[in-house]
């Protein structure tokens, strides 16, 4: 059994380049009916850049760009096991945010779930830079793992993490990432 690793290619696809960071990322499955893919989405809260030069947030935020609208986005999701239908990115607060929805035929093909004595569990090992914040299952610590509990029946399974540090150019970059996403909304040519 491998541990979820805070940083998955599912959960954390736009993570992957310069020093692009959130807040808060927010998984929810939603397991449907015997024969249909289970519903997947993935929230993203509070996009902004650690890097400290201009041209490199610029690097970071037309990273995000390119994965909100690139098709290697849905390659490699689909690689992963996933049908994306829906991925929006959108500013709430003078916050950047973004989504993913899709579809997955085997959820433990993509988290490591097992199922034991009616009840689903997955091992949660996080980045430190993440902690697990909160589930609508039961979260069980030991000196070394956290577990993630739900009864077997359960159709909706979620859990957030979030950024566990504070940084000064993270903050800083916030306005300049609100800004350049209205700059980009305005006028996508550019």
């Amino acid at each position: 059994m491998k541990p979820l690793k805070c940083i998955l290619a599912a959960t954390l696809p736009l993570f992957l380049a310069g020093c692009l960071t959130v807040d808060t990322i927010q998984t929810r499955i939603q397991i449907r009916e015997e024969g249909k893919p289970a519903l997947l989405t993935i929230t993203h809260l509070g996009f902004s850049s650690g890097e400290a030069k201009p041209g490199d947030v610029r690097k970071d935020f037309d990273h995000l760009i390119s994965e909100w609208q690139g098709d290697e986005y849905l390659i490699a999701r689909a690689k992963e096991g996933i049908v994306v239908r829906d991925r929006r990115v959108w500013e709430e607060n003078g916050r950047i945010n973004g989504s993913m929805t899709g579809l997955v035929e085997k959820i433990d093909g993509l988290y490591p779930f097992w199922e034991r004595n009616g009840e689903r569990i997955l091992l949660v090992e996080c980045e430190e830079e993440f902690d697990l914040a909160e589930t609508n299952g039961r979260i069980l610590k030991t000196e070394n793992n956290r577990l993630i509990v739900w009864d077997a029946g359960e159709k909706v399974l979620s859990w957030t993490l979030r950024r566990n540090f504070e940084s000064e150019s993270i903050e800083k970059n916030r306005p300049r990432f609100a800004r350049m996403f209205r700059e980009y909304l305005r006028n996508p040519e550019n």
